[in-house]
């Protein structure tokens, strides 16, 4: 009885375990063909294609805003450069003018003297 019991239990998990495969038993593999593939990977070619344009116009455009910074940095330059210049014709000039005053000056100063002394004399 003990054995016939087990037997028993034996074909019944043979014979259950037979037959068709139920929904969701096995999973799906991996060559199969899904719907909406074709286009999910035509999606996807577009998305591609679209960031390499997007990343193509970030470069030109990086490039581009570098070519401004330059030429900013060198007009800067070049106007730093004028403005020195300015000050140091400018700095030359008030140097020329204080020594053409001060010889002016002292030959105001000789002239008077010897005015008085030709006044002093007289």
């Amino acid at each position: 009885m003990k054995y016939s019991l087990i037997g028993a239990i034996l074909v019944a998990f043979t014979l259950t375990a037979c037959g068709d495969p139920k929904p969701g038993q096995y999973p799906p593999g991996f060559m199969d063909e899904r719907e909406g593939m074709d286009e999910l990977d035509a999606t996807l070619s577009e998305a591609t294609e679209a960031v390499e344009q997007e990343e193509s116009v970030l470069d030109t455009i990086e490039d581009a805003i570098e070519d401004a910074i330059d030429a900013v940095e060198d007009a800067v330059e070049d106007a730093v450069d004028a403005v020195e210049d300015a000050f140091d014709d400018t700095e030359d000039a008030v140097e020329e003018a204080a020594d053409d005053t001060a010889d002016a000056v002292e030959e105001a100063i000789d002239d008077a003297e010897d005015a008085i002394e030709e006044a002093v004399e007289e």
